[in-house]
């Protein structure tokens, strides 16, 4: 197991109580990755290379462009010469498998922080369809959640070796880890899990989306994509996540840390005592 993956070595002066240390860190990678569709350029992405497969997957899905789990998708690799890292990937799908045009979609970077930037159209940003719904016996168990937080920490190498990498893990039904992804980017994070999943024919699988930083708007949309009903976080939430988790039937729960945690929306999905699960 690489530990080191995602991170690259960097000399530094460390002061400590005004005294200069020498010291040599592990930061997490950051560099851009060109998106081309069936040709069409769509995007550049600045993400931590690797899993770009699964990453592109995901970000076709969640964002709607090759909505169809089942959709084959083939990858072509770009390689810069200079660094010998990915440049472009370039993605090729049928065209009946399109639901959308990426032509002139998006012209900009989208950055590692912010998983809408580039795009266009507003009217892109709006998410439709039927509330979530979950049977009684799906219910979470705010009492779990603290085991869900130590599955995702086993697997954030990158995290534990920089301090700079956000993830995403999926679990099903059961709360069995399907996947952990890490990336500078908690939205990059989030498309390479999907994306893996999808790769795998086990999307169906995925009940709950764990993340490690902050909950804004395209983070619900996508779990809303991947048919997610549970959206956990450590961080908080945005009042457009929250929004749109509620009219969406997702249950957003935020502030994960330890033995506390926030629902903010659907919190009848969410079981908190031993009484509440008799009921």
């Amino acid at each position: 197991m690489n530990l080191n993956k995602g991170t690259k070595s960097a000399r530094g002066r460390r002061y400590e109580a005004g005294e200069p240390v020498d010291s040599e860190d592990r930061l997490t990678l950051e560099a851009p990755l060109h998106l081309k569709v069936n040709g069409e350029s769509y995007t550049t992405t600045m993400r931590t290379p690797g899993d770009d497969e699964a990453l592109v997957r995901g970000l076709l899905f969640t964002e709607g462009i090759v909505p169809d789990a089942s959709a084959a998708v083939t990858f072509r690799t770009i390689v810069d010469p200079e660094s010998g890292g990915t440049a472009c990937l370039e993605a090729t799908v049928s065209d009946d498998a399109l639901a959308k045009s990426v032509d002139g979609r998006r012209t900009m970077l989208s950055t590692s922080s912010c998983g809408v930037c580039g795009t266009r159209d507003p009217a892109d940003l709006e998410v439709f369809g039927p509330p979530l719904e979950i049977a009684p016996q799906e219910r979470l168990d705010v009492t779990h959640i603290s085991s869900l937080l130590g599955k995702m920490a086993e697997r954030q190498h990158a995290f534990a070796a920089s301090g700079g990498s956000h993830a995403a893990a999926i679990f099903d039904t059961n709360e069995k880890t399907l996947v952990v992804m890490e990336d500078i980017g908690r939205h990059n994070a989030v498309d390479k899990a999907v994306g893996s999943l999808l790769a795998e024919g086990r999307i169906a699988d995925a009940a709950v989306l764990l993340v490690s930083g902050r909950v804004s708007y395209e983070i619900v949309y996508k779990a809303y994509r991947a048919q997610i009903p549970f959206l956990l976080s450590v961080s908080a939430p945005s009042s457009m996540a929250v929004e749109t988790a509620d009219r969406l039937g997702m249950t957003l729960v935020a502030f994960c840390r330890d033995d506390r945690a926030t629902v903010y929306a659907h919190h009848e999905n969410v079981l908190g005592t031993a009484s509440e699960a008799r009921t």
